[in-house]
């Protein structure tokens, strides 16, 4: 995981920080999400295809997962289904796919959020925390 910074966005507002996967094949997307997570206060660990979201998950203790639909060896709606049936860890989808269909079945196979791209930085900032909240409220 990558280690927190003490920098804030100031856009954001004050929280614990939270321990979240992103997992992203494209790298420069990946790094863009890791980097404004990271100096927001968070600890990140970063994946570029199913096998390694999987390992990380499994290694570390998760608050949240952003999740990309489009990957190299699985697509983000299978590992939905499958972290979910193991965990309740919130679930954003992070895509380009914003079809109402593809919106529909990641909520039918487990996502708490569905994100499509282009998107802006305080928006995933905004939508992780308030999933994040409203799960720790519902519990």
């Amino acid at each position: 995981m990558h280690s927190t910074v003490n920098e804030m966005d100031d856009r954001v507002p004050a929280q614990s920080p939270l321990r979240i996967l992103v997992v992203e094949d494209t790298s420069f997307v990946r790094e863009a999400i890791v980097e404004t997570l990271v100096r927001s206060g968070h600890m990140v660990c970063e994946a570029e295809d199913g096998q390694r979201a999987v390992a990380c998950f499994a290694e570390s203790a998760i608050d949240l997962i952003l999740l990309d639909i489009v990957l190299p060896d699985t697509d983000g709606f299978t590992l939905c289904a499958q972290i979910r049936a193991q965990s309740n860890v919130p679930i954003v989808l992070l895509t380009a796919l914003n079809h109402i269909d593809d919106i529909l079945h990641g909520f039918e196979v487990g996502a708490d959020d569905y994100i499509t791209k282009p998107f802006v930085a305080c928006e995933l900032l905004r939508n992780a925390t308030c999933v994040k909240l409203s799960i720790n409220h519902g519990n």
